[in-house]
């Protein structure tokens, strides 16, 4: 009985495989705790690398892969938020969501205090003949 079991088993998942879903900025900027799901199958949230993997039962359909838009870091902004995906090998290529707004801009240096400068040396004709400008 139990090698029945076993064999019915093994043939319920021999066609499930993972989706890999990667949700981060241009730049590489991402964070975890964003919800990926995928309609009707299940969800995951993303890592510290912004991955996650959803389990699909079936090869051969096409699923429709979202990202939550509530879980979303301060300042960042997606679209689309879903993507479809046929899944028709066991190892399907990772599915790229790309983060935008200010969350992906990168932040000024730390510390107590940020100085700007610049101006202008000498003068021909009333244009500058060198400028300059620093952080």
């Amino acid at each position: 009985m139990s090698g029945v079991l076993a064999a019915t088993l093994s043939g319920l998942t021999a066609n499930a495989c993972i989706v890999d879903v990667h949700v981060a900025c241009p730049n590489g900027k991402t964070a975890a705790g964003i919800r990926v799901y995928i309609d009707g199958v299940g969800q995951a949230f993303t890592d510290s690398l912004g991955l996650a993997a959803i389990d699909v039962p079936t090869l051969g359909l096409t699923y429709n892969v979202c990202v939550d838009s509530s879980t979303l870091p301060a300042g960042a902004s997606l679209a689309p938020q879903c993507q479809k995906i046929k899944v028709v090998d066991l190892a399907p290529p990772t599915l790229e969501f790309a983060l935008s707004g200010g969350f992906c801009s990168t932040p000024p240096p730390p510390g107590p205090c940020w100085l700007t400068g610049g101006g202008t040396v000498g003068k021909t004709q009333g244009q500058p003949d060198y400028s300059f400008g620093g952080v």
